[in-house]
């Protein structure tokens, strides 16, 4: 059976044999390719059908993949403007977690004796259930850690390839978020995405962006149409909350609307501190507290991972003493004397006893056949009795320490962002010294200012590698260089433009400094 979709059609249903509806005469193959065969859902804006694709014989044929068309029924301008932007994003992202669509995917129908156009999109179809259904499904139990963990590093996955092409998607929630039975997530419903552009910034300002509000996860300044990057890790964050404590975010027993406040710990107890702390920073009331980009929040998410994996190791490596424990079979307890019976002689040593016919003659142990042997005492041994000749001394194993914590996220960060900061600058003065150097080609100390302009671009390949000698060479030496062109015999315009490059270079070069011995302070396996 194929469907009609004009608007006005009154008995939309057709055999597959039509090419042209028996009712109204609207065209049934769309763009010749596109049979409609059965309606999934309908809303205020549109109805979605599922379609077939024809085998085509020409260009891309994708009639395997499941498909479906999305039908725009209202027709007011910005209802136009959403679901074509949303058909121009999808066209240019492509990933697993993003909804497919061609380039030629949204196109336009017109019904047969109608003057008005059906905007149509043709993308591809997730199978499985949005987060609501899925938490509806599981009766509203909490997640665990672990699965949030999991599900968060494939969504900011997923919106790092969106935030790359400088766009975000200005509408996250769970029921925009769905979820594969192979257990992928797939971010959809793009009509509100926006481009980071000049004009968007001028509409942000003039206050003339539309507004997308979804109660208890639009941060604050999207209400108040000032959206940034930074907005969908609020959105996200007010997700996680509801996955991790089955509760809107705007449930009176975790939101407090006097402080405007998600208190959502102390109904998600199985999560622990540094996990919180994540979710937290994302949903930060100002954009600035929130995370800088994607790239942090996946670093943050990497260390997390990594924490979760090593209590993991130290809870099974406590708990294998108490399963060998419980395992072993108990005592055999040893025969009960009836009452009133003399107790049992003690046991004679059989070492004064002469052998009999009742008892084997004592035999010495044979050495020679014995291998099994004990290099080193126990611990507890070792730790009452001191070390001698025929005893070696207790010593620490070191694989059994238990592993060094990873470095602080926010630390590390700052260190890369100050060697960053020095090695441009070192490249600033580079290009300011082979200026000096072709500028007085001519002069008798021009050969001086080639060993510098050598000198400094070795420093800054140095500050790049995150050498701690280089930084400290090329703070030296510019502090030095500074000195010599304020004491020397240069005029005193000069002079004040070399003091006021030379400090600028001090300062960065500085920073340079703290941040290489940072970062090996951070990343050096034996740091305390």
């Amino acid at each position: 059976m194929t469907l009609c979709i004009a608007p006005h059609c009154s008995k939309p249903d057709n055999s597959d044999n039509s090419v042209f509806c028996q009712t109204c005469g609207s065209e049934l193959l769309l763009e010749g390719r596109y049979r409609v065969t059965k309606l999934i859902g309908q809303g205020g804006f549109g109805k979605t059908y599922e379609v077939r694709e024809v085998v085509r014989a020409t260009g891309n044929s994708n009639s395997g993949i499941p498909k479906v068309l999305k039908v725009l029924t209202d027709q007011q301008p910005k209802a136009v403007e959403l679901f074509t932007r949303e058909a121009q994003v999808l066209s240019h992202l492509h990933h697993p977690g993003i909804p497919y669509v061609e380039t030629d995917g949204h196109f336009i129908f017109w019904p047969r004796d109608s003057q008005t156009p059906v905007h149509c999109l043709i993308m591809e179809k997730i199978e499985g259930l949005d987060l609501c259904d899925y938490m509806r499904q599981r009766q509203f139990r909490p997640i665990s850690e672990q699965l949030a963990l999991e599900w968060l590093t494939q969504i900011m996955t997923i919106l790092n390839e969106v935030h790359s092409k400088q766009f975000f998607h200005r509408d996250i929630k769970p029921s925009n978020i769905m979820l594969r039975p192979d257990g992928q997530l797939v971010l959809i419903d793009f009509g509100a995405v926006r481009a980071v552009t000049q004009t968007y910034m001028a509409k942000q300002g003039a206050q003339g962006v539309t507004g997308i509000h979804s109660m208890g996860f639009t941060p604050p300044e999207q209400m108040n149409g000032q959206a940034v990057m930074q907005s969908d890790f609020y959105a996200l964050g007010r997700t996680w909350v509801y996955l991790l404590t089955a509760k809107e975010p705007t449930d009176s027993s975790i939101y407090d609307p006097y402080n405007d406040q998600c208190q959502w710990r102390e109904s998600a107890t199985h999560i622990s501190p540094p996990f919180a702390n994540l979710v937290d920073d994302l949903m930060a009331r100002v954009p600035k507290d929130r995370p800088a980009n994607t790239q942090v929040i996946l670093q943050r998410l990497r260390d997390l991972d990594q924490g979760l994996e090593q209590s993991r190791q130290q809870t099974e490596v406590s708990q294998a003493p108490r399963v060998s424990q419980a395992l072993s079979p108990p005592p055999m307890p040893y025969p009960s004397t009836p009452p009133g019976s003399p107790p049992p002689p003690p046991p004679v040593p059989t070492s004064n006893v002469p052998p009999t016919d009742i008892q084997e003659p004592f035999k010495p142990p044979d050495y020679a056949q014995s291998h099994q042997f004990t290099p080193y005492p126990s611990p507890q041994a070792s730790s009452s009795i001191p070390p001698t000749d025929i005893q070696s001394p207790s010593y620490s194993n070191p694989l059994s320490q238990p592993p060094l914590p990873p470095p602080p996220a926010n630390e590390l960060e700052e260190a890369h962002q100050q060697i960053k900061r020095a090695w441009i600058a070192g490249l600033v003065s580079v290009i300011i010294t082979f200026i000096g150097a072709l500028a007085l080609a001519e002069a008798e100390d021009s050969d001086f200012l080639w060993i510098a302009v050598l000198l400094v671009a070795g420093f800054t390949f140095g500050i790049y590698k995150k050498i701690r000698v280089c930084a400290v060479l090329m703070l030296v030496y510019w502090v030095l260089s500074t000195l010599s062109a304020v004491f020397g015999p240069e005029e005193g315009a000069t002079k004040v433009f070399a003091l006021g490059i030379g400090g600028v270079l001090i300062y960065f070069f500085s920073q340079g400094v703290r941040g290489t011995f940072t970062y090996h302070r951070l990343t050096n396996p034996q740091r305390q």
